[in-house]
């Protein structure tokens, strides 16, 4: 058969379409997945009905001389500018692409809406727990403070400490106020019905009710037991007085900055699979280094300053708990489940009209 023979008529062969003009052109009726054109070149005289064909990786035919070897067939991607030329190298991009910003906001979604419906009890334990957690933050920094020389670097290295308490919480599932004001909202920017209205302020009261009395008992410990030395009592102070007396205006931007962190770093979480612990420790880090105040962590020196009697709960209340409490809840509800709800949501219309249409 000469190479510049007219081809014949085609025939149908398993679900490939088949050609013979002095080689072959296999052409996939059924399988449109496959790479069009794959030639096969006989090394023999009329070795053609020799040509067994072979399943590649893709599951599609592959010839490749009288040898009869398999080859990798190329795969039609979706893209036609692209370098992957294969499932196995398409599956590895898609490893290892970054989970959608939707995909976050359901994962979160779904957690809080869990978190809603929780009884009443498992919540306060939980909360208990995380209040009680959240004082190791306040010794870790004061035992490192005491224990380090006094020099301006100190800070950056005792600021270390107020990550301790956050890692425990979060790691160990445990229920954060700051934490819920993200989780817990977002099902009612989805719903928007009175029903979700109350089981959020219901699981806000029981959760910040049970933070406070967690970080109360914490410091009623350390400021009554002595279970510290007076040197790093003395540092203990110096930490809790670093949040009062400074102006309701800076606590409560302050505040906010806190509130919107941790809010941020709840939203990382899902996509973080194994640095989860490296962006509790990142964020949390710069919270503390830069005196953001948190209404939980900071809680537990100025509780610690009442139980030693240096303050009392009004000045408590007035300078350190509204405008905290205030701030961290704009900063966690405006700044990050608003704008990540409408993120999701505004976009959700066109692509779903996209779709649609296709």
């Amino acid at each position: 058969m000469r190479r510049n023979q007219r081809p014949r008529t085609p025939f149908s062969l398993a679900g490939f379409e088949v050609t013979l003009i002095g080689r072959f052109w296999v052409t996939p009726e059924a399988h449109p997945s496959c790479y069009l054109g794959t030639r096969f070149e006989p090394t023999l005289e009329n070795d053609y009905k020799h040509a067994v064909p072979w399943f590649s990786d893709a599951g599609c035919f592959s010839y490749q001389g009288g040898v009869m070897n398999k080859k990798l067939a190329k795969v039609d991607l979706s893209s036609n500018d692209g370098t992957i030329s294969t499932r196995s190298e398409q599956k590895q991009v898609e490893e290892r692409q970054a989970i959608g910003a939707n995909v976050v906001y359901e994962t979160i979604r779904r957690e809080g809406d869990d978190e809603l419906h929780r009884p009443a009890a498992a919540l306060a334990w939980s909360a208990l727990a995380a209040g009680l957690s959240m004082g190791f933050s306040f010794v870790a920094q004061g035992v490192l403070m005491a224990h380090l020389p006094d020099r301006p670097w100190r800070p950056l290295i005792s600021g270390v400490g107020y990550c301790v308490g956050f890692l425990i919480v979060i790691l160990g599932r445990q229920q954060l106020f700051t934490e819920n004001t993200l989780t817990v909202v977002l099902p009612l920017l989805l719903r928007k019905d009175l029903s979700t209205l109350l089981r959020m302020l219901r699981l806000w009261a029981v959760v910040l009710g049970a933070n406070l009395f967690g970080t109360f008992l914490f410091a009623l410990c350390v400021g009554k037991v002595g279970v510290f030395d007076a040197h790093t009592q003395q540092y203990l102070t110096e930490i809790g007085a670093s949040h009062i007396g400074i102006g309701f205006g800076t606590v409560f931007v302050r505040s906010i900055f806190a509130g919107w962190l941790i809010a941020l770093m709840v939203w990382l979480l899902p996509g973080a699979e194994t640095a989860r612990v490296s962006i509790i420790i990142i964020v949390t880090y710069l919270v503390g280094i830069c005196g953001f105040d948190h209404i939980i962590a900071g809680s537990t020196s100025t509780f610690f300053l009442m139980v030693t009697k240096s303050i009392s709960w009004g000045t408590y209340v007035s300078q350190f708990f509204f405008p905290t409490l205030l701030g961290n809840v704009i900063g966690g509800l405006s700044l990050v489940a608003a704008l990540g709800h409408a993120q999701v949501v505004v976009g959700k219309g066109p692509i779903d009209q996209r779709r649609g249409g296709e």
